[in-house]
């Protein structure tokens, strides 16, 4: 006959029964511990001895609250009351051995009825190690997560049969969703930009057929409508030929992105500022030739002008004295095509004075609302206070007339433009994309239109050198370049905006000074003074040396002439009378002007000297143009200008 249990209790002793009982219990790898309703112990395995560090004979004089830090005595009557109803209960304590190591232990406790006695088994498991693995797991994925939010990496997972999407907690943080939503593949593909979204479904799609791993960088819209560029890796997991899930990063690349364009962009600044400064060079240069030639084209129409009143016919006097007139004109309009050549290079003198842009503009106004046309409603904005600047007036009204009339011619069937400028106060944030930008006070001067606009392309370029968008023969591509070089020689930023059909804004950016404005009244140039002196002219350029020499000995003056600094000098020392003045070109072969200056004045320390140039007086050292008895005359100059020169340096 066989018990419930099915062992035979025929066959078997009561007391073979708890031997076989003690036998199962302590060959359990984890402590056993039969408990009574007192909480002492009835029984302990081996194993329970040998964790608690106890004899059996003193563990089985202890009770629970001995060893287990949960289960304080008090409360051992209502932890029993459960345990009795709930038949099998499994929880977490801390035990202490018999030398105070306190570890952790899941137990799994049976409730039992043993004839009319009560008891409890528990099995209690050390999970010290377990405890710490899941410890080290929640440390570690703490690190993943902190590390992917200062990265901003997320990670994904596709379910290749059931399409099942996965995020961390980043990458919800990157799409702006709560943690606890997961979209389905079509949802979460919908937050790709749409011009990218093909893409990336393809790659997805190849992934998952052949197992193909992809690498891209797309632009993405979170959930709020920002719009990000995301750097995304997928490795596909295939098993036996199958792909069985895709795995990658998802990681926020907005910021590098920008810096990369940043980068771009100054570095495209660069390159044209390097570009122009080449050119600018090339055109100073130019202009420096041009300038011998106007010297001689505008002296000679000047001193042949009188003679043609000497003639008997009137009406070929009239003929003759119109071309004059026309060949002076040409001759003009090209010293001012030179001077936009200089300006441009840098090389063009300049008078530098603290001034009110908002009185230098009301100044113009006259003009300007005569040069632009009916069709055109002009307004200038002049209501706020701007602080001082520090610029050439002449250049500065140079500036503001070029940028009015292209905005103008813009607008062939009319339109709008407004003038204006007010303060501004330049901050790192604005330098980090202004590369030639300084950070504090500006005044920012601001010409719109609302003409046809420009394409991406032609903006550019818009302030090269020679480019220009208008007709051949209309425009010298001349205009903006000018107003570039003029801009940064004042230490300011010129910028432009513009898309076709919307029109164009130009924004010149000038530093501010703490300077009250200076009077930009020009002198009245005072009638030349003729004179008796002895002036040496010394020019390498046969033409402008004979326009000279002419000009001085129509004022009375006596003039030796020498084509380079080693004949001059040789004039002279050989000479008989002293020279009282020398006007030399500043760049010549072998000996120029400065050496020869120094080389006169050594010996004959009276000699004042006019220095002549193509130039600017910036091609000479400032302790030489700053001597009481020098003075500096650039080309092309006229008949009244140098005589003037002279004069005024003679009678310091």
């Amino acid at each position: 006959m066989s018990g419930k249990d099915g062992i035979p209790e025929d066959d078997v002793a009561p007391q073979d029964l708890q031997e076989f009982a003690k036998f199962a219990l302590d060959r359990s790898p984890d402590p056993a511990f039969w408990i009574t309703r007192g909480a002492s112990f009835f029984y302990v395995n081996d194993a329970a001895c040998t964790s608690l560090e106890y004899s059996r004979e003193e563990l089985l004089a202890m009770t629970v609250a001995d060893i287990d830090l949960d289960f304080p005595l008090e409360q051992w009557e209502t932890n029993w009351q459960e345990m009795k109803q709930s038949g099998a209960v499994i929880f977490q304590g801390r035990q202490r051995s018999k030398s105070g190591r306190i570890f952790p232990v899941e137990v799994h406790s049976n409730f039992l009825h043993l004839g009319e006695r009560e008891f409890t088994c528990a099995f209690a498991r050390d999970i010290s190690e377990r405890i710490e693995t899941e410890r080290n797991l929640e440390r570690s994925e703490a690190f993943l997560m902190a590390t992917g939010r200062m990265a901003k990496v997320g990670g994904w997972e596709l379910d290749a049969f059931t399409k099942e999407v996965r995020w961390t907690e980043e990458t919800f943080r990157i799409h702006e969703l709560p943690s606890d939503s997961a979209p389905p593949l079509e949802d979460a593909l919908s937050f790709y930009h749409p011009d990218d979204r093909a893409k990336l479904e393809a790659a997805i799609n190849e992934a998952l057929s052949s197992g193909k791993a992809y690498d891209m960088e797309i632009r993405f819209v979170t959930a709020k409508g920002r719009e990000l560029w995301v750097h995304t890796i997928c490795q596909p997991e295939v098993l036996a030929g199958e792909v069985q899930r895709l795995m990658g990063t998802f990681q926020d690349i907005t910021e590098r992105k920008q810096a990369e364009h940043l980068r771009m962009r100054l570095e495209g600044d660069l390159r044209q500022s390097q570009k122009m400064e080449a050119v600018g060079q090339l055109a100073g240069g130019v202009a420096h030739d041009f300038n011998n030639l106007l010297t001689s084209i505008l002296g000679n129409a000047e001193i042949l002008q009188p003679m043609l009143k000497t003639m008997h016919d009137p009406s070929i006097q009239d003929a003759a004295i119109n071309s004059l007139r026309q060949i002076r004109r040409a001759g003009q309009n090209a010293a001012v095509l030179t001077r936009q050549l200089l300006a441009f290079g840098r090389k063009e003198t300049t008078r530098m004075v603290v001034l009110d842009l908002h009185q230098a503009i009301s100044e113009m106004l006259q003009m300007l609302q005569r040069l632009i046309r009916e069709n055109i409603k002009f307004e200038a904005d002049l209501q706020e206070q701007v602080l001082p600047i520090r610029a050439d007036a002449v250049q500065l009204e140079q500036v503001i007339l070029n940028l009015v009339l292209n905005a103008q011619d813009a607008m062939p069937d009319g339109g709008e433009l407004r003038l204006s400028c007010r303060n501004l106060d330049v901050d790192e944030e604005l330098l980090q994309t202004h590369l030639d930008a300084r950070t504090g006070q500006q005044v920012l001067l601001t010409v719109k239109d609302s003409g046809k606009g420009m394409s991406k392309e032609t903006v550019e370029h818009i302030f090269e050198p020679f480019f220009t968008t208008k007709p051949i023969g209309q425009g010298t591509g001349l205009g903006l370049a000018t107003v570039y070089g003029i801009v940064r020689r004042s230490g300011g930023h010129i910028e432009v905006s513009s898309k076709p059909g919307e029109g164009s804004e130009f924004r010149v950016y000038l530093p501010a000074v703490e300077a009250a404005p200076e009077d930009s009244a020009q002198e009245a140039e005072a009638p030349p003074i003729r004179g008796s002196e002895t002036v040496l002219v010394c020019e390498d350029e046969p033409m402008v040396r004979d326009v000279a020499c002419q000009i001085l000995r129509s004022g009375g003056y006596r003039v030796l002439e020498a084509a380079n600094g080693e004949e001059a000098l040789r004039i002279a020392r050989d000479g008989e009378d002293p020279i009282q003045l020398l006007v030399t070109d500043v760049v010549m072969p072998q000996m120029n002007g400065r050496e020869l200056a120094e080389a006169i004045s050594a010996e004959q320390p009276e000699l004042k000297v006019v220095f002549v140039s193509g130039y600017t007086a910036e091609y000479l050292d400032g302790e030489m143009t700053a001597r009481i008895g020098y003075d500096f005359l650039q080309k092309p100059f006229n008949r009244s200008r140098l005589l003037q020169a002279v004069r005024q340096l003679l009678d310091r």
